[in-house]
């Protein structure tokens, strides 16, 4: 005589564990997608990569023409949305370079940066 709800037992736990997989794979996906379009992704941002100085160095250049005068440090940073320690390290080596100058301000607490005079 067969009784209950008509699936072997064997079918039954096989059913089950299925749904539950695919309910996790579908949480893994979502989990996913949130966090691909987090704001502070930066491949979601224009914010550089670390070790990929080219674009930002191109951005402060650019920058610093554009306002034609003294930038502050820490205004270059939030108008790039860049690390501070990322700017300081970039600038150091521009400044090497003789493509910029830096002065301290010791009334801001910070460098007035400028392009290099030509």
């Amino acid at each position: 005589m067969h009784h209950g709800i008509g699936l072997h037992g064997g079918y039954a736990v096989l059913i089950v564990v299925a749904v539950l997989a695919a309910s996790a794979l579908v949480a893994v996906a979502v989990l996913l997608l949130l966090r691909s379009d987090r704001p502070n992704d930066r491949r979601a941002t224009n914010e550089s990569v670390p070790g990929d100085a080219a674009p930002l160095q191109e951005q402060v250049l650019a920058l610093l023409h554009q306002k034609g005068g003294p930038v502050m440090q820490g205004e270059m940073c939030r108008q790039l949305n860049a690390e501070p320690r990322e700017i300081a390290q970039l600038l150091h080596r521009l400044e090497g370079e003789q493509l910029i100058e830096r002065y301290w301000q010791p009334d801001q607490g910070d460098y007035d940066v400028l392009p290099a005079e030509e």
